[in-house]
């Protein structure tokens, strides 16, 4: 071939090929970002409720370079977030995925992801998944300068970080308690325990209150005390005493406090606990000390001595003691004052101390009580200065009659007659002459066959038993009723008076069974026939008579004999009663309720009928004959005693013979 030819052919080949294959693409800039995670603060302790602050670290890879600003595109990590799970960790994750942006080549900003550490949480380390995931342009290209061409994918990247719960002392209360309280005063005490890892080395521990009603004593009314308790190692507790003092009122409450506790760790550095926030409510609450107002013969027209005894309730002596009163009413007065005072001194524990006031009443006063404060001024076993609670009590003069009513005793139950029994109190002050005890009752279902009992002179505090015959309707529900009773009487100048009802409670029981019947002899067989027999017992309190007993059988019992007598039954008193009962063929082997009921006589005359009662009738195929065990046994016995008879008959009749022979 020639070689024009041979350029031509290359030619026309060469622009052939041109036209088929399309130009090649010429690539900008090619890369990945290369992410890693890290956690820079990686130490927790049990208990905490902290933040992890992560670190993302964008290595960027350039494959195929190009322009500053593509490079820079391939290499950025869009739309990055970020997911942590715990793992085999002892810890809650309370942040879900958290979105961190763009993340260009370098570090990224701190990553939040808040976590709470178990409180029970071992020591050691631990590893926790993180996840990346994340955006980015792998390829930018421009074949047609017209038509640029960008190439991204997404990728998730995960990767396990370490984290260290690091060994420390966790203190927990395990019991807090306050008082017992006198006067506003008590121990508070502390039970703490170490359950953590690591001694707590020189402990001391500050309580503070932050209720403005407790406070300590031995901070001088603070609201913050502190102790020292010493080494604390894993495991081990310590009690710790404060003597606290409460408002008065601030009883029923209870008072929040916090506790933290300052120690060394093993490095010699001083570590301070977090708070520890509880609550305490006094166990009790009491004045240390007790007050009786005594009786006294302050009248209205006549000045006396009022008393009181006053008794150290606390477990320890007092001195310097000073009892202090005050009427809060002015027609109470103590020698023309509203106040007065006494010393009793040195105080032992359970001793009771008696002390008196002249007292008097201003006119227009009328029998009430009168109400006196009393403080006691001392100082406590440990020499401090104390003022008690005080303590109002009440102070009554002579002159309104009273009555009580004690020893209350009832036998009732529904649908029968019963006794109130008590005994009546002249409460004084003054005699009383014609006393009769009045019964009345807004009760439909009770009612007292008398209305009064008369009990005569009464002496103040003199008292007199009484009984009321009461008869409760069958209509009546068990349970306590009440009902009322006043006293009518004259005074010493022959008045007449009427006090106030006294009310008192009846229990009535439940309507009692008269009767009590179980059967001796009931069991017989289908088509047989016999005496049915039953014991009945007399179960109520009194004697019964003219007990007329009826059954009222059902199908397949039949009597031929359905009533029986009983003359009298004493309480407790049993005997036997007999019917004679047929049994129908058809009947199954089984047990039969068969109904009974008695009408009888009472003491009082009056003629009762009884609920029913239900014996059981046993029906058994395998009885003898069909007859009952009566019968039965009766049978045999029959027979018996006619081969005697007709034994006897024939020996006489041989005798007979041989003497006429």
């Amino acid at each position: 071939m020639r070689p024009n030819n041979w350029i031509r052919t290359s030619l026309i080949l060469l622009i052939t090929i041109m036209l088929i294959i399309p130009a090649p693409v010429l690539a900008s800039a090619q890369g990945n970002p290369s992410i890693s995670v890290f956690l820079p603060e990686d130490r927790v302790s049990p208990g905490d409720a902290t933040t992890l602050s992560f670190s993302i670290l964008n290595a960027g890879q350039i494959s195929v370079g190009g322009g500053a600003s593509a490079e820079a595109r391939v290499t950025t990590a869009r739309d990055v977030k970020l997911t942590l799970s715990p793992g085999d960790a002892p810890i809650q994750v309370l942040t879900g995925t958290v979105p961190v942006g763009n993340v260009a080549e370098g570090e990224s900003d701190p990553v939040p992801v808040k976590i709470s550490v178990n409180e029970n949480a071992a020591p050691g380390t631990y590893s926790l998944p993180v996840e990346i995931e994340y955006v980015y342009t792998f390829i930018i290209s421009t074949g047609d300068a017209d038509s640029p061409g960008h190439y991204q994918r997404t990728k998730t990247v995960t990767q396990n970080v370490n984290l260290i719960v690091e060994p420390q002392p966790s203190f927990e209360i395990d019991q807090i308690t306050l008082g017992p309280v006198l006067d506003g005063y008590g121990p508070l005490d502390i039970v703490l325990s170490n359950d953590g890892s690591e001694t707590a080395t020189a402990a001391t521990i500050t309580l503070t209150s932050e209720s403005s009603q407790l406070t300590f004593t031995g901070a001088h009314g603070s609201q913050n005390v502190s102790a020292f308790v010493g080494d604390m190692p894993p495991g081990d507790s310590q009690s710790i005493q404060f003597e606290a003092q409460l408002a008065k009122g601030s009883m029923g409450i209870v008072h929040p406090v916090s506790l933290s506790i300052s120690y060394t760790n093993e490095f010699g550095e001083l570590q301070q606990s977090k708070s520890i926030k509880s609550g305490v409510s006094p166990v009790s609450d009491s004045g240390r000390f007790s007050v009786i107002s005594n009786p006294t013969n302050l009248s209205l027209d006549q000045a006396a001595d009022i008393s009181f005894t006053i008794t150290n309730d606390g477990g320890d002596a007092i001195s310097d003691a000073r009892i202090f009163i005050q009427s809060t009413d002015p027609k109470l007065s103590f020698g023309g004052s509203n106040t007065a005072e006494s010393a009793v001194g040195n105080w032992p524990p359970s001793v009771s101390e008696i002390v008196s006031f002249k007292s008097n009443l201003g006119e227009d006063s009328n029998v009430r009580p009168y109400p006196v404060i009393i403080e006691i001024l001392y100082k406590s076993s440990n020499n401090s200065d104390r003022t008690s609670y005080p303590v109002t009590v009440g102070v009554t003069p002579l002159g309104e009659q009273s009555f009580s009513i004690t020893d209350v005793s009832t036998k009732l139950s529904v649908g029968s007659e019963g006794d109130l029994s008590a005994t009546l109190v002249n409460d004084g002050p003054q005699s009383v002459e014609n006393a009769v005890i009045v019964f009345t009752s807004d009760l439909q279902t009770i009612s007292s066959l008398e209305e009064e009992y008369a009990v005569g002179t009464l002496s103040a505090g003199d008292s007199k038993s009484f009984k009321f015959s009461l008869d409760v309707s069958e209509s009546a529900d068990e349970g306590q009723r009440q009902i009322s009773l006043s006293i009518r009487y004259r005074d010493s100048d022959g008045k007449s008076h009427v006090s106030d009802p006294i009310d008192v409670i009846l229990t009535v029981s439940p309507e009692l069974d008269v009767f009590e019947v179980s059967p001796v002899s009931s069991t017989f067989s289908p088509g047989g026939n016999g005496l049915l027999v039953l014991q009945v017992t007399n179960v109520d309190d009194e004697t019964l008579t003219d007990i007329s007993a009826k059954i009222f059988p059902e199908s397949p019992i039949t009597a031929g004999d359905d009533t029986a007598f009983i003359p009298q039954l004493s309480a407790g008193e049993s005997t036997e009663i007999v019917f004679d009962i047929s049994i129908s063929p058809a009947a199954l082997d089984k047990i039969y309720p068969l109904d009974l009921d008695f009408q009888y006589d009472t003491n009082s005359g009056e003629t009762l009928l009884s609920d029913t009662y239900q014996v059981p009738v046993e029906i058994d195929s395998a009885a003898n004959g069909g007859q009952s065990t009566i019968s039965t046994f009766l049978l045999p016995v029959g027979i018996l005693i006619a081969v005697v008879v007709g034994g006897v008959y024939l020996y006489r009749r041989r005798q007979n013979s041989q003497v006429e022979k």
